[in-house]
């Protein structure tokens, strides 16, 4: 049996001692691993000799660099047809933020076009052809890996189809600390479906304890999920900017510039030269935001507007570019024309309220919240209020994806989403997705007039999550995630064990997965 991971930056450590794991219990001929950071893999590779000598490694940055290879587009074709793709193998580029955006955009909201249309096709050639290659020479039965966020990812997992692999997505279910290993890219997990449909359908009447208790402390208090960025009780704009310009961050600053000639990081076009991240985190992003909190503070909805009896409805902004968009929010990746169409289409007597999300304080662009206010009936919401107080004073939650309408539907608000979405699971009456903008006008009004909490239901969904899942602090620790929230603390040693005993319990269970058009995000 060979294995094949999708590895994403640190999560090449977890997916590597999680091999280590199950081989201890079954075994496993061939570990092949795609590698799509060039700075994390050298430095782990001097570290992990053993592993990185005994095991077979597709680096993305090789593929990607590829840029000039004659695209035949009857190949193309061909890969398009045979891997099932309606839409268009496109889509794994457009999935691909260092691909379909700028070279800053993992630190800046950056869409400037980084390569030719030529270019793209041409990398996208050699990434289908060297995927095909290994699954013809190793035919790897199982794959494993971590939520879809690169072209690879998203490749791989089509060939898995074809292959008839057994597929694992490891991905968060935002309650407390559990995770699952999914077989599916997409939300909802059809695993936490078919197990919601049973409970709903057997046990209509019966109670669970634990996700009785999840609720209520979700009402009770903001309940923080595992892997979350710990608020801060400071303010997100410090006053003086020499503050930024420490003598560790320059040290590190030198000592990763070292490297990345060193080690020929900067081979990797998506690896930004390490002096223009500290340029961007300590000088670019801290001043636009103090530019974007003075610009438009006279203009922002503070905690007391929200006790003055307006009716509003209530858009949190996602991070861009993230996965909740480009790939489970498509096609509505743009959120300011998103934002235009609610807007235009509620109800009257209405208000949209917008909050920025804390992670792009400095890094959206200006003229993107002047845009913002300049649609009618649209307002500004502080970034210092807690979207709970949003939700809680809000008529409507509308959402793309995220776990803010999980948290929306606990407190019996009604929510709008816009893609693929877990919450999904939960009955119209509560969580609504739309798909057709047409009639967004008469969802967004039945979804405020009609609105029925479900008791059942919302037991159900929990519980669903917890029976499919397994605790284990997966960003915190196994990602090595600094600043971020732990429901327990627990080691690292046993969360591998923890996740490794949930791996071949499913592997033990399941049956090769049978695709269907419909899994197909695109």
């Amino acid at each position: 049996m060979n294995i094949i991971y999708s590895t994403q930056s640190n999560s090449l450590d977890l997916f590597n001692d999680l091999d280590l794991e199950i081989k201890k219990n079954i075994k496993i001929e061939k570990s092949l691993f795609i590698v799509a950071d060039s700075s994390n893999f050298y430095k782990w590779e001097q570290n992990n000799k053993d592993s990185a000598s005994n095991n077979i490694f597709i680096k993305e940055w090789e593929l990607t660099s590829q840029r000039d290879l004659y695209v035949d587009m009857v190949e193309l074709e061909k890969y398009e047809k045979r891997l099932g793709l309606n839409a268009g193998v496109f889509g794994s580029i457009v999935a691909d933020r260092r691909l379909f955006m700028g070279k800053f955009s993992s630190i800046s909201q950056d869409y400037s076009r980084r390569f030719s249309n030529e270019e793209l096709l041409s990398i996208l050639l050699a990434s289908l052809r060297a995927l095909d290659n290994y699954f013809n020479k190793y035919d790897p039965q199982i794959l494993c890996g971590f939520i879809c966020v690169t072209m690879l990812d998203y490749l791989v997992y089509l060939f898995a189809k074809e292959n008839g692999s057994r597929v694992f997505n490891l991905r968060p279910t935002r309650i407390k600390d559990r995770v699952i290993f999914s077989n599916t890219l997409n939300d909802p997990d059809k695993r936490v479906l078919e197990t919601y449909n049973s409970i709903i359908k057997n046990q209509e009447n019966a109670e669970f304890q634990r996700s009785i208790d999840f609720i209520n402390e979700s009402r009770d208090s903001h309940s923080l999920y595992e892997g979350v960025t710990k608020p801060s009780k400071s303010t997100a704009i410090k006053s003086n900017l020499l503050n930024y310009f420490s003598y560790n961050k320059i040290k590190s600053a030198f000592r990763n510039l070292i490297n990345y000639y060193k080690l020929q990081i900067y081979k990797d076009n998506h690896v930004i030269n390490p002096f223009s991240y500290f340029f961007y985190s300590s000088l670019i992003n801290p001043v636009r935001a103090k530019i974007v909190n003075r610009k438009f503070k006279k203009n922002y909805i503070y905690e007391n507007d929200l006790k003055n009896g307006d009716k509003y409805i209530f858009y949190p902004l996602h991070t861009e570019p993230e996965v909740s968009l480009l790939v489970y929010g498509r096609p509505f990746v743009n959120q300011i024309e998103l934002i235009r169409m609610i807007a235009l289409s509620m109800p009257l007597g209405f208000n949209l309220y917008v909050k920025e999300h804390p992670m792009m304080l400095g890094k959206r662009k200006i003229s993107a919240y002047n845009k913002i206010l300049n649609i009618p009936r649209v307002k500004l919401v502080s970034p210092s209020i807690t979207s709970r107080s949003v939700i809680e004073s809000s008529s409507l939650l509308t959402v793309i994806t995220g776990s803010m309408a999980l948290e929306a539907a606990i407190v019996k608000k009604p929510v709008l989403t816009f893609g693929d979405c877990p919450y999904n699971i939960l009955p119209n009456s509560m969580v609504k997705r739309i798909r057709d903008l047409r009639h967004i006008n008469m969802e967004i009004l039945s979804q405020i007039n009609n609105y029925k909490y479900d008791k059942t239901a919302m037991q159900a969904y929990i519980e669903s999550n917890y029976k499919c899942s397994v605790g284990v602090n997966l960003y915190s620790n196994l990602l090595k995630k600094k600043n971020t929230f732990q429901v327990q603390s627990s080691m690292y040693n046993d969360d591998i064990a923890k996740l490794s005993e949930y791996l071949l319990k499913l592997l033990n269970e399941d049956k090769l997965i049978e695709y269907k058009e419909s899994d197909n995000i695109w």
